[in-house]
């Protein structure tokens, strides 16, 4: 079974692009990561508001096949203040048709059609957290122009009540948690493995891990959210229901 999970997981991390900026000329620094999805006839890059917002107006690159690409679109995000409004933290990035076309040729895009909903707490669900932790990505001369990024994936076997976390303008109806205890990770035979430091796995997307009833068959994943913090305490990814970005696109789609 943690066979079938584990391949299910690895083939998600095709749906996920890394972040860049320039900290200087020929030298990227990866910020987060991000989700290309299309919605109707809007071609969106979906990521976490704060992984944009910590870099202003600054170019922001992806790779594409085989090469970087500048994201020249418009920027749309949930803006925030503590205290006094949902932390929502969602953006994304509008795709012109070559920068569509461009990332096609590398990444799966996901259709808004297949989005889900992430059950009860209570029932027993595996997800899958992908991205492209900082620790797996430093800087290297190669990696600007040949793309030599890594993402990572994480198996979850449970859904926490936010309660359970602690993290400020956080609401249910927005937001959910995974348990993703450092050291808990699901290892090809069943073991716990450790996992790098999600830092810039921000942005990235997280999967429902739906069973068939043909055991033969592998667990198809379905979107449910964008990871958007990581807290070492209780070990948890907070993250954004992902269907709360289609109000971000409605006058595009």
């Amino acid at each position: 079974m943690f066979g079938a999970i584990d391949d299910a997981s690895r083939s998600l991390v095709n749906s996920v692009c890394p972040l860049f900026v320039l900290q200087a000329p020929q030298r990227p620094f990866l910020i987060g990561s991000a989700v290309p999805v299309q919605i109707g006839r809007a071609s969106v890059l979906v990521t976490a508001a704060h992984v944009l917002e910590s870099y202003g107006r600054a170019s922001v690159l992806t790779l594409g096949h085989g090469e970087s690409l500048v994201l020249g679109g418009e920027r749309r995000g949930f803006g925030h203040r503590r205290g006094s409004t949902v932390d929502v933290d969602l953006a994304v990035i509008v795709l012109g048709d070559d920068e569509r076309a461009k990332l096609r040729e590398r990444y799966t895009f996901l259709y808004s059609s297949t989005f889900a909903s992430t059950g009860s707490p209570e029932e027993v669900t595996f997800f899958a957290i992908a991205g492209y932790p900082q620790s797996r990505n430093k800087f290297s001369p190669r990696l600007k122009k040949f793309g030599t990024t890594v993402a990572n994936y994480f198996i979850s076997r449970s859904q926490l009540h936010l309660s359970a976390v602690s993290s400020s303008d956080k609401f249910a109806s927005v937001h959910f948690a995974v348990g993703a205890p450092r050291d808990g990770a699901i290892g090809l035979d069943g073991s716990r493995v450790g996992f790098p430091s999600p830092a810039g796995m921000s942005g990235g997307g997280v999967w429902r891990l739906r069973f068939p009833r043909d055991a033969a068959r592998l667990p198809t994943g379905q979107l449910v959210g964008i990871g958007i913090e990581y807290l070492s305490k209780p070990g948890a990814f907070v993250c954004t229901r992902i269907e709360h970005v289609l109000p971000m696109v409605s006058d595009l789609a």
